[in-house]
Formats: C-alpha cells, sequence, structure tokens
C-alpha cells in the first residue's frame, strides 16, 4: 500500500476528481468534506469518508498514519466568500487554522496547501511570479495569504509542505461547477448557443483541472523536500476574449458572441516557470482539451446548467438560509 493521504474538501472540484485520481493509483485516501454539493466519491475499499466540518473537527485520531496532507477545503470565490464574510473566515481562516493545530502534533511528513494565484492581487508586470509582493484585493484572497503564513509558522521543522498557488481551473470533474470562467462560457455556449462578454482584453490565467491533479500526484511522490516553497500553476495567460473565441470555435454547434463596451478593470497574469526549473514539472493538458472534454461531457450528461448543485454561491445561499448554520 502507498501513502495514506488525508484530503480536506475532497468532495469538491479538484478533491473529487483527486480522489478518484490517486484511488486508482493505489494510495490509501482519507475524505474529508461536509459534502454540502454531494458526494460523488465511489465506494472503495482503500477510501475512508468522514463527513464533518472543517472549524469544529478534533484531527487527532484521524492524522494517526497519515503521511501527507493535502488542505483543499474552503469557500471559493470572492462572490461566495462576502456572501456570510463571518462565515466564511470561520471556514477559510480558523478551520484551516484547526487542521494546521493538529498537523503540528502528528507525524505527518508533508502538508500540500492549495492556495490562490488571486493573492497577487493586480499587477502591473506581465510576469506575475512568485518573488512578487502578494497584495490580495478581497477578502477571500487575503485569507489564503493569511494561512500562507500560519503554514509557515505551525509546521518550523515538524513537517515539510508546499504552497501551490493555481490559476483559473477548466474542465470537468465528477463534482462539477458551472461558475468558473472556462466552464461558464463552455456551458452557455452549448446550452444558449451564445457567449456575452464585457470588455474582452482583461487577461484571466488558466489550468486544465487535469494537470492540477497531476501537480498533486508530484507533490505526494516527490522525495525531496519542498522546504515550504511556493509554485503558480497555469497554462497561459487568455484574455476573455480569446477565451470565448476559443469556446466558440470548439463548439459543436454556431454560437454567437457579444461583445458590450463595458470597462472591466480586472486582469490578472501568471508565470509558472519556476515549477518546471525546480521539480521538472512539464503541463500536459491544455485549455483546448479542457473545453472539449467539457463538450463531450455536455453531449453525454443531461443538465440543467444554471442550477444551484454547479453554483457555488447559489448552494452556500441556501445553506445560509437554514436556521442554525
Amino acid at each position: 500500500m502507498k501513502n495514506k493521504i488525508l484530503i480536506t474538501g475532497a468532495g469538491g472540484y479538484v478533491g473529487s476528481l483527486l480522489t478518484h485520481h490517486l484511488l486508482f493509483q493505489g494510495y490509501s485516501v482519507v475524505a474529508f468534506d461536509t459534502f454540502w454539493f454531494g458526494n460523488f466519491l465511489p465506494e472503495h475499499e482503500n477510501l475512508t469518508i468522514i463527513k464533518n466540518d472543517l472549524r469544529f473537527y478534533d484531527f487527532t485520531n484521524t492524522l494517526h498514519n497519515v503521511n501527507t496532507v493535502i488542505h483543499l477545503a474552503c469557500l471559493s470565490n470572492d462572490p461566495t466568500y462576502e456572501l456570510n464574510p463571518y462565515f466564511s473566515k470561520e471556514i477559510n481562516y480558523q478551520g484551516s487554522l484547526n487542521l494546521l493545530n493538529a498537523c503540528r502534533h502528528s507525524s505527518i511528513a508533508r502538508f500540500i496547501f492549495a492556495s490562490s494565484s488571486s493573492v497577487y492581487g493586480i499587477k502591473d508586470e506581465e510576469n506575475v511570479t512568485e518573488d512578487l509582493t502578494p497584495t490580495p484585493l478581497t477578502p477571500y484572497s487575503y485569507f489564503k495569504l493569511q494561512i500562507e503564513v500560519e503554514l509557515a509558522i505551525a509546521a518550523k521543522d515538524n513537517f515539510d509542505f508546499v504552497i501551490l498557488r493555481p490559476a483559473t481551473l477548466c474542465g470537468p470533474s465528477p463534482r462539477l461547477r458551472l461558475d468558473i470562467i472556462g466552464n461558464i462560457f463552455s456551458a452557455q455556449a452549448f446550452f444558449d448557443r451564445k457567449l456575452t462578454i464585457d470588455g474582452g482584453q482583461q487577461f484571466r490565467p488558466q489550468l486544465n483541472i487535469k494537470d492540477m491533479i497531476r501537480v498533486y500526484q508530484m507533490c505526494i511522490s516527490d522525495k525531496n523536500d519542498f522546504h515550504g516553497e511556493i509554485y503558480n500553476v497555469g497554462e497561459n495567460n487568455y484574455t476573455v476574449l480569446e477565451l470565448a473565441q476559443l469556446t466558440k470555435k470548439l463548439c459543436p454547434h454556431s454560437v454567437d458572441l457579444i461583445v458590450n463596451n463595458v470597462l472591466d478593470t480586472r486582469s490578472y497574469r501568471l508565470n509558472s516557470d519556476k515549477i518546471k526549473q525546480d521539480r521538472g514539472f512539464e503541463l500536459t493538458h491544455s485549455l483546448k482539451d479542457a473545453i472539449e472534454d467539457m463538450f463531450d461531457f455536455f453531449s453525454r450528461n443531461k443538465l440543467t446548467w444554471t442550477d444551484a448543485e454547479f453554483q457555488n454561491i447559489k448552494t452556500i445561499k441556501n445553506i445560509l438560509e437554514q436556521p442554525g448554520t
């Protein structure tokens, strides 16, 4: 049996696909999640599922014999976070501190943290590298950065850790998200046969989710310590217009592209050379592949793409309306 791995947020967009992948690779996985978005994990002899809340759970016994922790659990994206900032901070910050505190007193060998490229804020530099000072603009990205700081304090000499700052992901997953730009455009083109964008010249770095999974695999299996290194992970910096045009081109039927003359100042770039230079990691899946995978998924599955189950903000809004949340 290979390493035993704890994945927080294992029921999420990345976590569900990562769990499937690691089980196939022969790892033993402890999948931790509230499963607010549903449980799309397989039944497997090497899978232990823990349905609980990051904020309140005692990880002491769970971490026994765990070699690696992959911390994905959070409320993702700015609009979802800002529905209830106090609730979101409890999960993204206090919940993460609860996990980190338990890890300090455990025997884990490596901690892998899913941060975000949004911590950089908006930079004038065309190449946004890991040595630039982060200037987060929103609470979501601010607390991602704060957990990076807390992780360095918690780890000290106890365990090795690495921080990943990925671009915006795209492509299908068992727990599908249709509220991130590449997947939104694919759904609009396929189901609505119309793409509407504001401006178009603003940049949005992209990453195929399949390569994100490969990055986690590399971080697990690399025998050399990471010593708290930070790595950007992205394929390319596409303008919104380029992303829309590529989606329109790849769609199996005709699509109307409407460009509104609206100024959108949010423009982000990312340079991901470091992970290739340090670890020899090469991307093997493109944005084009992800869009084609989305269209293939849509052609094989009947769904209403605007349903709450595919939209983080709609699902969390429903949860917040429940008594006692």
